[in-house]
């Protein structure tokens, strides 16, 4: 019987979490004005305590992105993995990828990451797949919509 091995991106391939770094990055750079690191931090509170589902507060901050250039976006996203992320790829789970390589598993990404951040670690870790949020595009132009969400809500004690 033929194994798959699936890995998260923050935290688990990443020592950090990549969304956080990046929104720190696009603020320090302009892009985002102060109201919507106040209102982003306001969605990513409430969802935390369970009062906001975390596909909503995505999908609010994708909105963002309207009229936005995916061309652009991939640029940005190319450089903030050179400079940002890959210096920050967690050993032991380094290893865990290249134990499952070395047995022939396929190993695929599955992250709530973008696109853009997934094909670029799977590029550079040699990965089988991803499976990553993906933005709609028309024309080359983010319409500010989802067009796949990847998201999943770990379990705790209290919800088994």
């Amino acid at each position: 019987m033929k194994r798959a091995a699936f890995f998260d991106l923050d935290r688990t391939l990443l020592l950090k979490n990549s969304g956080k770094l990046w929104f720190r990055r696009e603020r320090a750079e302009g892009r985002i004005r102060l109201h919507q690191a106040l209102e982003a931090g306001a969605w990513l509170g409430l969802s935390e305590l369970g009062l906001l589902r975390a596909h909503t507060a995505l999908d609010r901050a994708v909105r963002g992105l309207r009229g936005q250039s995916e061309e652009d976006i991939a640029d940005r996203t190319r450089r903030f993995f050179d400079e940002e992320i890959g210096p920050i790829f967690a050993p032991g789970g380094l290893a865990a990828v290249e134990a499952h390589k070395a047995v022939g598993d396929p190993v695929v990404l599955l992250t709530s990451s973008s696109n853009y951040l997934g094909h670029m670690v799977q590029e550079h870790l040699g990965l089988e797949d991803v499976l990553s949020m993906r933005f709609e595009v028309e024309d080359g132009i983010f319409t500010g919509r989802i067009e796949q969400l990847c998201y999943h809500k770990p379990m705790t004690a209290n919800r088994m």
